[in-house]
């Protein structure tokens, strides 16, 4: 121990002169009088010498003029296959994450598509950018002759993938300034990676306008950083849909914020420690508490403040701080928290499980004789949300569909758009019941509308309607009129019978069949499936109460054969 305190002495002197000096048995102590006049560089310079020997060196003292020199203790170097374990997580809930938005944003079914898509497409770019801010890092690390080591990565499987990354050095911080530029070239560096990235994702794979109603808006239920009002609308607009490139880019400009937040060993919290040295762990205080504010209404900032908390709230402490960072240093410092400012959003999603209903008038539709027609429906879409929506759709099984807004704008809180669609139900070449469901999509919330189109047979070879067989049958009436309607099986065999009437769903009437009297709206089966004999009849009578335009009556056989009258009420 001796040999190594003279060794230790020797290597002191010949870098600073010491009044003072004690061999302490685990610790070794030189006073060293104005040492703020001697240059930095000479401390770093002591800190290598004795990292060689296997000892750190740190300052101490009210004047910052005692030097302690202490036994280096080994780092336990078992963290790599936890570091290992975090990357995978994290590919996965990114991968994960990336998958859910490019399902909503294009509404395709194709799960292997989807799954390529969002590999390619955003967990690739995500990580390129989380690259880049490494790349910044090991620079600064080396900058300071510091070793670098792999980072940690932070899963988010609960919201945007990733909540990014920590990375603890191997080796103590020598000054303020190296904790100033290590956290904060990452910091800047992921700033212009995102942007970029937002930038070249909308260049490459242009962005759908937000009033286009076929394409899903899922990016509507995020919420946006200043940077995107102060400087990315100048160049596209924000209400621009971004393709799941540039959102990638919001992604990684988000955990690029999360990560300059001052708090312990995040990058922030080294810019922290580096301004304002002692004094940072108020701030660091500060942050773990409305994190885990925040985390109540968006739990993944709780992950955030768990590793805080495992790893060091306070953050790391240099062995210098006797030495004040540099004006240089601390510009860009400052423009590592201007990040933070412009990039950081407390709440990423901000969408309500009611955001959207939908509901369509009258899901029913009659197409006869199989004749080239597209089934329409009217839908209307409500916002129950806080934002304005721009709604997307989907229908299954697939068939051809278009949508006509009646207004180009978005949605607006408690109001509602109308929409109608059309289905290319004129390619449909057989008869009977085609049931599609419709989606209406808004980021993460859907509401789900069942449409039915029959398609029938007109034949009065078996059935017919009136005393005088017509089929079809034409019939005016006056708004408040009862007509009286009677099926008749003309054939020489029983028929198994089904009647209904086809109207706008806002129409309301009353029907009676034998006993049975009924009030009804919309389409619907009015008489329950039953046998006809040969020659036998059915009747019924229809009493509108409020109705608007055609009603169609419809009486059909097992195979969709029909006796059709139309109705027009004035």
């Amino acid at each position: 121990m001796d040999e190594e305190y003279e060794r230790i002495k020797e290597i002191i002197s010949s870098l600073y002169e010491f009044s003072e000096t004690k061999n302490r048995g685990s610790s070794f102590y030189f006073r060293i009088p104005e040492l703020s006049s001697y240059p930095e560089e000479k401390f770093s310079l002591l800190v290598d010498k004795l990292s060689d020997l296997g000892y750190v060196v740190f300052t101490s003292g009210i004047l910052g003029e005692e030097l302690f020199v202490i036994k280096r203790i080994s780092r336990h170097q078992g963290r790599r296959a936890i570091k290992i374990t975090m990357l995978a997580l994290t590919v996965a809930s990114l991968w994960y994450a990336g998958y859910s938005y490019q399902t909503q944003y294009t509404g395709s079914l194709d799960y292997a598509k989807n799954l390529v898509a969002a590999l390619v497409l955003f967990v690739v770019p995500i990580l390129a950018v989380l690259g880049f801010r490494e790349l910044a890092r090991f620079v600064a690390f080396k900058r300071n002759r510091m070793g670098y080591e792999l980072p940690m990565f932070i899963p988010d499987p609960l919201g945007i993938g990733t909540m990014g990354v920590i990375n603890l050095p191997s080796h103590p911080f020598k000054t303020r300034r190296s904790l100033l530029e290590v956290g904060s070239f990452p910091i800047l560096a992921g700033f212009i990676g995102s942007v970029v990235l937002i930038l070249v994702g909308n260049f490459v794979l242009p962005s759908s306008t937000a009033f286009t109603p076929t394409v899903n808006s899922p990016i509507n239920t995020v919420s946006l950083p200043l940077i995107y009002p102060l400087l990315l609308n100048l160049i596209y607009p924000v209400s621009a849909v971004p393709n799941i490139i540039a959102y990638s880019g919001w992604v990684a400009l988000v955990i690029n914020s999360f990560n300059a937040v001052p708090a312990g060993f995040l990058d922030g919290g080294l810019v922290s420690v580096g301004l304002f040295g002692k004094h940072s762990r108020y701030i660091s205080y500060i942050s773990i508490i409305a994190l885990v504010i925040l985390g109540i209404t968006y739990p993944p900032w709780i992950i955030l403040a768990v590793f805080v908390l495992v790893l060091g709230i306070r953050g790391p402490e240099p062995l210098n701080n006797v030495y004040r960072p540099l004006p240089l240093s601390r510009a860009v410092a400052v423009l590592a928290i201007l990040v933070l400012f412009i990039g950081i959003v407390p709440f990423p999603f901000h969408l309500s499980e009611n955001q959207i209903a939908a509901s369509v008038a009258d899901p029913n539709y009659l197409i006869v004789n199989g004749t080239a027609v597209n089934a329409t429906f009217e839908l209307s879409v409500t916002d129950m949300g806080i934002s304005s929506i721009v709604p997307a759709f989907i229908v299954t099984p697939s068939i051809g569909y278009t949508f006509y807004a009646s207004s180009d704008s978005p949605i607006s809180p408690g109001s509602t758009g109308w929409y109608n669609v059309t289905l290319d139900t004129w390619t449909l070449n057989s008869t009977g019941y085609h049931n599609y469901t419709l989606r209406t999509y808004y980021g993460g919330s859907s509401s789900d509308s069942k449409l039915s189109v029959l398609v029938i047979q007109q034949y009065s070879g078996l059935i017919t309607l009136g005393p005088n067989n017509q089929n079809p049958k034409h019939q005016r009436a006056s708004n408040n009129e009862t007509v009286n309607i009677s099926i008749v099986n003309t054939g020489d065999s029983n028929l198994f019978i089904s009647t209904w009437i086809f109207t706008n769903a806002n129409n309301s009437y009353n029907y009676s069949y034998q006993n049975l009297s009924r009030s009804a709206m919309g389409s619907g089966q009015i008489i329950p499936p039953g046998t006809l004999d040969p020659a036998g009849t059915v009747s019924f009578s229809i009493t509108p109460i409020r109705v608007y335009g055609e009603m169609t009556v419809i009486a059909m056989d097992q195979k969709y054969n029909a006796a059709v009258e139309y109705i027009s009420f004035s």
